[in-house]
């Protein structure tokens, strides 16, 4: 894997979890303001994608795939805590326990994040909307100490 997708994988990272003592939250800009996860146990695995000759050829020159894992999980506010929460069909299921997938692609020098399976694309415009992680980062909650 190149340290170049590495660095934006941590970059998504840096924007979307926040680690409070022995807790860990995901926000998840995708569902709205609000939406909290709480996980254990969690890790953050990268994958290399693969280009075809039409990605290049389309600007694409990177391409790959954040997934966050944990042994458990819960919504922020909830009491209990759950499994893996996707069925054996979901496009993520062939990584165990995972909890959220952010696809990362480059396209002119630039980082796009979309949630998987497809980062969202704009067919009208031929472009792929991104996830803003400034944005993300300044909504995610603050440790209180």
């Amino acid at each position: 894997m190149s340290q170049e997708l590495q660095a934006a994988a941590n970059r998504l990272r840096t924007s979307l979890v926040t680690e409070c003592g022995d807790r860990t939250y995901l926000f998840r800009p995708e569902e709205g303001p609000g939406a909290l996860v709480e996980l254990k146990n969690s890790s953050m695995k990268v994958l290399p994608g693969n280009l075809s000759e039409a990605d290049r050829l389309n600007g694409l020159q990177l391409r790959g795939s954040a997934v966050f894992t944990a042994m458990a999980y819960r919504n922020d506010g909830s009491t209990g805590w759950s499994d893996n929460p996707f069925p054996s069909n979901d496009a993520r299921s062939d990584l165990p326990h995972a909890i959220a997938g952010y696809e990362m692609r480059k396209i002119g020098g630039k980082w796009y994040y979309g949630d998987q399976p497809y980062a969202r694309f704009d067919h009208d415009h031929g472009m792929y909307l991104e996830i803003d992680l400034a944005n993300a980062a300044s909504r995610r909650p603050v440790c209180e100490h």
